[in-house]
């Protein structure tokens, strides 16, 4: 026979209602369900009739889960209160529980519902059963220690001088104690205890009369590990006597889960703020990409010019990458892979951290070329630039060598990077690769950096090993699957078109930028070639030029695509409707801010990215203007 269940409901939405009684179905509970919609009918429901549990939405069309949990705490019952929501903010999942919620289940993860239902119905069955054995304390105190020792939290019975009369077997369990080695002892001398002041605290309350003072203590338990404890406190007189009742619950996972509510919300927080620096960021690129690209094409006959000007390309294209590669990473996307050798990746990477580490530390390297592998730059690049930044903070307060090698084994292409720095301990070792951990002081690591490592190697089937030992340094060994593609058809160093050959110059083009250096840029790259070029910084503008000209005056409109007021491909949709011949070109530090659909819509356009180098960008003027 199936377990009855009467639940009194608040939802307002019959398709969540409906669904909330299927799972439960589901789960073989036998149901009795009375709903509410509203705070109102709440109010009036809850004192109709004896319930089991109630279960309500968190958001109402006129209330939501904190009004209907006050109107549940002015009526005193003792029956649990569960949440369920659709979305529930970690500040909102914390006031809710220390307002007297049982837990919350999200709507998403119902399968949690029956089992949290059953768990709270054990916990209160088990409750309202203390409480009955308290009652009766004084009439049968053999009945009471039956119900007291088998608690499944963790309780103590003292006097008021806090000398241990009673222990349960749940606290002498989770704390690996015997029986002899509490009772007798004062409470706040044992082991596992690390704030003393709270007790203190809770006798003054007590002395000045409040009632069931609680607070929560971080405690050590037999394994060694940290655990939550939450513990009420209770005056009760037995035979005549004062006695104090601490009742403990165990809140470790609940606090775990508002560790990863808060992680969950830094991880968002990444990802927005890699959203708003990457169009500012690719704008200072662009300039510096574009300035660089022109000084490159003048420095024939100065050798060192050309080398300068060819390593700030080189520079600019590895930080346009890495920002495509942080908006990749907030967004847990994968990124684009080719067939690459890494060892040039490698050396150019190196090179940069020579440059950051301490000059104490002997950078020693042993870089193989030809071992190809199914990767993406930045990756590699990534990979790199974390593991020897952290040896390089192992080594900071000492002379110290580290050693990046990279070469092949059996079917797989093995990275090592070695330091001879302070190790990691057992207990760190443990704990190395979790999102932000860090033994780093404040404001000198994130916690991201060995996380990401270990996530993109296992995007790629790989493996991570780590050695060390305290004081003797340590080695991280890397193993990315060789690939067995045609390496040479894959990679390629061709040089761009960087002329205006076979390019019209009887048209004109018309450029729009809310960056003046770019606008500057662009219209000298483009006028020194003889076309005809006009500019706006602002769209309006620009829209009003466009509208004041007659139709087929611009070839081709060259405009960024996040700006002020009016969007790239919202000025096109109106400029296309003057001049349908027109087409564009379409330049952003964003390519998703671009959709496919509207390239589509528009006909002739193309999407290149900041920052764009001036072959790309002529490339595609050829096409258009020839």
């Amino acid at each position: 026979m199936n377990e009855l269940l009467r639940v009194l409901l608040v939802e307002d939405s019959d398709e969540d209602a409906e669904l909330f009684q299927r799972v439960l179905q589901r789960e073989e509970f036998e149901l009795e369900i009375t709903r509410a919609v509203s705070a109102k009918e709440f109010s009036a429901f809850i004192d109709q009739k004896k319930y089991d549990i109630v279960v309500s939405d968190f958001q109402l069309i006129d209330t939501n889960g904190f009004e209907i949990l006050e109107i549940f705490n002015t009526r005193h019952l003792d029956i649990p209160f569960i949440t369920v929501s659709g979305r529930v903010g970690e500040e909102n999942a914390v006031r809710l529980m220390r307002k007297g919620a049982r837990d919350y289940v999200m709507k998403d993860q119902l399968s949690r519902l029956a089992p949290v239902i059953r768990r709270e119905l054990e916990e209160y069955r088990a409750r309202r059963e203390n409480e009955y054995f308290e009652r009766k304390l004084q009439e049968s105190e053999a009945k009471f220690s039956q119900v007291f020792r088998f608690s499944p939290d963790p309780v103590v019975i003292t006097d008021d001088k806090l000398i241990i009369r009673e222990i349960n077997y749940s606290y002498l369990a989770m704390f690996g104690l015997m029986i002899d080695e509490a009772v007798g002892q004062k409470i706040d001398t044992l082991a596992m205890w690390e704030k003393h002041e709270n007790f203190i605290q809770y006798l003054l309350k007590m002395r000045l009369g409040a009632h069931s003072p609680s607070t929560e203590c971080s405690m050590t338990d037999a394994e060694g590990k940290e655990r939550t404890i939450h513990w009420s406190l209770k005056s009760i007189q037995v035979n005549d006597e004062e006695l104090l009742l601490w009742n403990g619950r165990d809140l470790t996972e609940l606090k775990q889960l508002e560790g990863k509510l808060q992680q969950t919300e830094r991880i968002h927080a990444i990802g927005t703020l890699a959203g708003g620096i990457a169009h500012d960021f690719n704008n200072i690129l662009a300039v510096i990409y574009g300035y660089a690209e022109m000084g490159l094409s003048n420095s024939e006959g100065k050798p060192r010019f050309h080398r300068y000007f060819s390593e700030i390309i080189r520079s600019s294209d590895r930080a346009k990458e890495l920002i495509k590669q942080i908006l990749t990473f907030s967004r847990m996307e994968e990124g684009k892979r080719d067939i690459i050798d890494p060892a040039p990746i490698v050396k150019e990477a190196l090179k940069m951290i020579r440059a950051t580490i301490p000059s104490t530390v002997e950078l020693k390297a042993h870089i193989e070329s030809g071992h190809h592998i199914f990767a993406n730059i930045s990756h590699i690049h990534q990979i790199i630039l974390n593991l020897c930044t952290n040896a390089s903070y192992a080594m900071k307060k000492k002379p110290g060598t580290l050693r990046v090698s990279l070469d092949s084994i059996e079917s797989f292409c093995r990275l090592q990077v070695q330091d001879t720095g302070v190790g990691i301990t057992p207990e760190t070792m443990k704990r190395i690769f979790l999102p932000y951990f860090t033994t780093k002081d404040v404001n000198e690591g994130t916690g991201l950096g060995l996380s990401v490592v270990h996530g993109i190697v296992e995007k790629y089937k790989g493996s991570i090993d780590v050695a060390s030992k305290p004081g003797e340094g340590t080695c991280f060994t890397i193993l990315l699957p060789l690939s067995h593609g045609d390496d040479e058809n894959n990679i390629t160093d061709e040089e761009p078109n960087n002329t205006l050959s076979n390019i019209r110059t009887d048209q004109k083009i018309l450029i729009i930028d809310d960056e003046p250096s770019i606008v500057n840029y662009l219209q000298e790259l483009l006028s020194s070639s003889g076309i005809s070029v006009d500019s706006e910084t602002k769209s309006t503008e620009a829209l009003k030029r466009f509208l004041s000209v007659p139709p087929q005056t611009y070839a081709t409109v060259i405009t960024d695509q996040s700006m002020p007021t009016m969007t790239g491909t919202e000025l096109a949709y109106r400029l296309r409707k003057y001049d349908p011949a027109i087409s564009f070109i379409f330049i952003t530090g964003n390519e998703e801010s671009i959709p496919e659909s509207v390239i589509r819509d528009l006909g002739q356009g193309i999407i290149l990215s900041k920052p764009v180098s001036s072959g790309d960008l002529l490339q595609t003027l050829r096409g258009f203007m020839s």
